[in-house]
């Protein structure tokens, strides 16, 4: 079986932190320099009391929305982070009963960092290819911003906080799908060896 990509959709938050308003938190910084240093001119933070949940959540519904796809039809979750909001349960049991999905759906979470979204790509496509699972939602998010010092110019200047939602599929003409794909839905078959 084949695994093919059916969509992708992101979540930003809000609350925007620009380099200017980094420079007034902390004299002596130049908003110019840290652009120069990193190339970033602003990054997306989450308000007081959102979280890497939160912001999975609205990623997989606007993932949905845009896609039709049924969500009664996703059998695996995999949902990377490495700031979840519990230690226990993990953030894929609180997306899984937020989205809706249904309880025979597996669901679990990878801790990694930057490779993450990669991992659970691979991951995806091994449950799709194995015959495992028919339709893998694939959920990463984080709030690096909660975890940086806002004073340490090595960490705060680089880390905002985002979420993305991928769905993967062994058909995409199968009954998840709805018969209209949009124009943004990529047409090629994705991790095939």
């Amino acid at each position: 079986m084949n695994c093919h990509l059916a969509g992708i959709a992101h979540y930003l938050p809000k609350r925007v932190v620009t380099n200017a308003d980094l420079a007034v938190q902390n004299p002596g910084w130049d908003a110019d320099k840290i652009f120069k240093k990193t190339g970033i001119r602003q990054r997306h933070v989450v308000s007081e009391g959102e979280t890497a949940a939160d912001l999975g959540v609205r990623a997989a519904e606007r993932l949905f929305d845009q896609s039709g796809f049924d969500r009664h039809s996703i059998d695996t979750l995999i949902v990377g982070t490495q700031s979840p909001d519990y230690f226990l349960p993990g953030d894929s049991a609180l997306i899984q009963e937020r989205l809706g999905l249904p309880t025979t759906c597996a669901a679990f979470d990878v801790t990694l960092g930057c490779s993450g979204y990669t991992y659970g790509l691979w991951l995806a496509r091994a449950l799709i290819t194995s015959g495992s699972s028919r339709n893998v939602l694939l959920v990463s998010a984080d709030t690096y911003s909660c975890y940086c010092d806002p004073h340490d110019m090595t960490t705060i200047t680089l880390f905002g906080d985002a979420a993305g939602a991928t769905l993967l599929t062994g058909d995409p003409q199968g009954p998840g799908l709805r018969s209209d794909p949009p124009s943004w839905v990529p047409t090629v078959e994705v991790l095939a060896t």
